[in-house]
């Protein structure tokens, strides 16, 4: 069998499907050329030609099927070796953009097309302006990065075969730098007919704190304090005790303590 039957089989069966000349498969039941015939018939795979000329096909040595690239990509290594045929029409799918992956993208109004960028025709992710499902190609895209967040398997090809696919992110906050902040009003300490500004539970949270803030919106604004739970406090006020132990026995990290909003 030639490097290039099984892709001369694949091929012919789905222009023929495509045409609707009735299915015939000429192959002995069981054999891979069978196969080759009914996955090409079927649609499960499209030997798609390269923009730059080159083909995508399949090649056999008798023991394994390998999936051949055009050259760009099997200097990155792409080419691989199968043990069955199906495992490498499978792969080669993921490796270029099939019709069943285009007829997928048109029915959400978008897909890729060809497109000339330096001199070199690439693919590119646009709306389907026969469909008009999107105002333009931004829309497109967005719509396409959020199928791809949900694991749409076409959206997320269509981003990695364009190169739009997102870098992947790395959580700025981990377990390693998350806070637990509490607060409370110095009139839930001290109780309503006390004015806090003037109580030496409020000289001294304003002495010990770590972080004074005014400016929090509240019309002229309200103090409030930070009291840093990692610190070690003296002379804690009696009323500020027992605030100051129940933050430590719920591993708070700060006490945001306020006169009020």
């Amino acid at each position: 069998m030639s490097n290039a039957a099984l892709n001369t089989i694949v091929d012919n069966a789905k222009q023929a499907s495509g045409i609707g000349i009735p299915k015939l498969n000429p192959y002995e039941p069981g054999t891979n050329n069978y196969l080759a015939y009914e996955l090409g018939w079927e649609g499960e795979v499209t030997l798609v030609e390269r923009l730059d000329g080159q083909v995508f096909g399949l090649s056999w040595d008798g023991v394994e099927y390998h999936s051949d690239v055009p050259f760009d990509l099997a200097e990155s290594g792409e080419g691989r070796y199968h043990e069955t045929i199906e495992e490498a029409l499978e792969y080669l799918q993921t490796l270029c953009w099939t019709t069943a992956d285009s007829a997928a993208a048109q029915a959400d109004g978008w897909d890729l097309f060809e497109t000339i960028v330096d001199g070199k025709v690439v693919l590119s992710l646009q709306r389907d302006d026969d469909e008009d499902s999107f105002p333009d190609d931004a829309a497109a895209l967005s719509f396409v990065r959020n199928a791809a967040s949900t694991g749409n398997r076409v959206a997320l090809k269509a981003l990695e075969l364009t190169g739009l696919a997102a870098p992947e992110t790395k959580p700025i906050f981990n377990a390693g730098n998350k806070s637990t902040i509490g607060d409370i009003s110095m009139s839930d300490i001290l109780g309503e007919d006390v004015e806090p500004e003037a109580s030496p539970e409020w000289a001294w949270v304003q002495e010990n704190a770590s972080y004074a803030h005014r400016d929090n919106g509240k019309g002229a604004g309200v103090w409030e304090f930070m009291l840093n739970m990692s610190r070690t406090y003296k002379d804690i006020p009696e009323k500020l005790v027992p605030v100051l132990a129940d933050a430590r026995e719920n591993d708070l990290s700060y006490i945001l303590i306020h006169n009020g909003t």
